[in-house]
């Protein structure tokens, strides 16, 4: 039997990548048996890094950015897009959306993931295979046509589940019936935690890892896109002269290849003592990677779910500084809703007494956390098993 993992794969996003990788491998456990296809916009990319075949999500054409909204349904081009899509579904057994923020449109136009999702979920309606959307993250969706196409995918869709009630809600919002939509937990946290050793205090002294993302506003066209990301560079650069000031080592931390741009960015602003504090991590390429970043430092302080998500996972105490409420969700149910911030508002000064009252309880909270991402680990998992159930 073959299975499809439809998603933004391939792209450098080690959030996205470690969704794949953790249902493909909790389907390998349960059905050796099965074979995958990736189905993603960088298919050269996917496969290199995952080691399966991957195909596009939609045939070659000009580049699209410049569309109006109004082309985004035109029928010519989206009965082609369904029927070479129908031609990949009928030849599967499962296609599977496994986590990711997928339902939202983040950086994201309407003819990007909203339109493909639509081709691929009325794809499977037509050649009658079951489409399942497995813990994913929904909303805010900005555009009124991407709002239209996300909600079309999620009607055909076989099955939802989602990462959060948040996800759920919104999806009710836009108009869904959410009433057999259940609330699971992140596929990430199926992922197996590496062996921790706590540092003993005093040794090396503290050490934050500081995500940095390029953020320009949730729009791809944002109309203050220039000071939203230069006025971010500024805080999170004092941030770092406020740690350093304190002693503190500052590891700074990237989920995405194009974040690094961000991390140059911060060292522009920097002099020369201050850049002494702080050692820059490569971006990672798997998840395992990121987990042995996090697991080298004290406290996290990122903007990207997936990189406080992982900290959860392994018992490193996070504060958000995050550009959704996704952050907030997470964080309340593990207790530490309270260390949430606002990427476009974050105070330096609030956030740096965030990560010093995590510093003094990290020994007391890393049991907590080890627990409760137990809990969530036994979710994920139950909720592969029942993704598998849909094949037999």
């Amino acid at each position: 039997m073959k299975v499809g993992l439809l998603g933004n794969f391939g792209s450098g996003n080690v959030g996205n990548e470690a969704s794949m990788d953790a249902v493909r491998t909790g389907l390998e456990r349960i059905r050796p048996d099965l074979e995958f296809v990736c189905l993603c916009p960088r298919p050269a990319a996917a496969a290199a890094l995952h080691g399966v075949p991957a195909l596009s999500l939609r045939r070659p054409r000009p580049d699209e950015a410049s569309r109006t909204r109004r082309h985004v349904m035109r029928a010519p081009r989206f009965v082609a897009d369904v029927a070479r899509a129908v031609g990949v579904v009928r030849r599967l057994d499962l296609v599977a959306v496994p986590g990711t923020s997928i339902l939202d449109d983040f950086g994201d136009g309407p003819t990007g993931m909203p339109y493909d999702l639509a081709v691929w979920t009325m794809a499977a309606r037509i050649a009658r295979r079951p489409f399942h959307f497995v813990a994913v993250g929904a909303g805010p969706i900005q555009q009124r046509a991407s709002r239209a196409l996300l909600a079309l995918a999620a009607r055909l869709a076989t099955g939802r589940t989602y990462r959060d009630q948040g996800s759920r809600d919104f999806m009710a919002s836009v108009g869904l019936d959410v009433a057999d939509d259940r609330v699971v937990a992140d596929v990430v946290f199926g992922v197996e935690p590496p062996a921790r050793t706590i540092r003993l205090d005093g040794v090396e002294g503290p050490v934050v890892g500081l995500g940095v993302m390029v953020y320009r506003g949730w729009a791809t066209e944002h109309p203050h896109a220039a000071w939203l990301y230069s006025d971010y560079l500024e805080r999170s650069a004092e941030l770092i002269r406020r740690l350093a000031r304190c002693g503190t080592q500052i590891h700074l931390l990237t989920a995405e290849d194009a974040d690094q741009t961000a991390v140059e960015g911060c060292l522009d602003l920097l002099d020369p003592d201050t850049s002494a504090a702080v050692t820059v991590v490569p971006t990672p390429r798997c998840m395992e990677e990121l987990t042995r970043a996090i697991a080298d430092v004290d406290v996290v302080a990122a903007p990207r779910f997936h990189m406080v998500l992982t900290s959860l996972i392994v018992g490193v105490p996070p504060v958000s500084i995050g550009y959704a409420s996704r952050n907030r969700d997470l964080l309340d149910r593990a207790g530490l809703g309270t260390f949430c911030h606002s990427i476009e508002s974050f105070d330096p000064v609030a956030v740096a007494g965030d990560i010093g009252q995590l510093l003094r309880r990290r020994h007391e909270l890393a049991p907590r956390l080890d627990e409760w991402s137990a809990e969530q680990r036994a979710i994920a998992s139950n909720e592969v098993h029942k993704l598998a159930e849909v094949l037999r």
